[in-house]
C-alpha cells in the first residue's frame, strides 16, 4: 500500500491536494496531436478542467511566461486591461489569413480585419509612419486643453 493512503469515510471532506502534488503526479512526455509535448494537470476531481499540453519546442516560453506571472503577478478576471494588452491579447491570424484584432474588451466588440499577412503589414508601415504627426498633433490638443482647463478653474473661483 502506497504512503499517501487516504481513505475517509466523510465524503464532503474531500482531500485536496496542492497543484505541486497533482504535477508532479500528472507529469508526462507524450505525443499530442503529432507534437512531442509535456502533459500535465494541476487539479482533480473539478469537471470542466483538464491536462495541458506544452509543445517542448514552446518550453522556455512558457516557462518565461509563468516566471513573470509569479514575480509581477496575475491580471484579474475582473481587471481592466490596457488598450496595448487587448491588443496583444486579441492579435490573430485567421484560417483564411485574415488578421484580426480589436483595441477594446467590451463584450460584444467586435474586431477589425486586415484581408492578409501584407495588407496588416502596409497597415502598420502606414500608422508608424504618420505616428510622428499624430504625436505632434496630440501635444498640440492637450496643449490646448491645459489652457482651457486653466481659464475655466480661474473663472470659478
Amino acid at each position: 500500500m502506497s504512503k499517501n493512503f487516504v481513505f475517509s469515510f466523510n465524503k464532503k471532506n474531500k482531500r485536496t491536494r496542492s497543484a505541486t502534488e497533482i504535477f508532479q503526479d500528472t507529469l508526462q512526455l507524450v505525443m499530442h496531436n503529432d507534437i512531442l509535448s509535456i502533459e500535465f494537470n494541476l487539479v482533480e476531481d473539478r469537471k470542466g478542467y483538464g491536462a495541458q499540453f506544452v509543445p517542448v519546442d514552446e518550453l522556455e516560453q512558457v516557462s518565461a511566461i509563468l516566471v513573470n506571472a509569479r514575480d509581477n503577478g496575475i491580471a484579474n478576471e475582473t481587471e481592466q486591461l490596457s488598450t496595448a494588452q487587448i491588443l496583444k491579447k486579441s492579435l490573430i491570424e485567421t484560417e483564411k489569413g485574415e488578421i484580426r484584432f480589436k483595441t477594446e474588451d467590451t463584450k460584444g466588440k467586435k474586431p477589425t480585419v486586415c484581408k492578409d499577412q501584407g495588407d496588416f503589414n502596409e497597415f502598420v508601415d502606414t500608422f508608424m509612419s504618420v505616428l510622428p504627426a499624430m504625436q505632434s498633433e496630440i501635444q498640440r490638443v492637450q496643449g490646448e486643453l491645459s489652457k482651457m482647463k486653466a481659464t475655466d478653474s480661474d473663472t470659478e473661483e
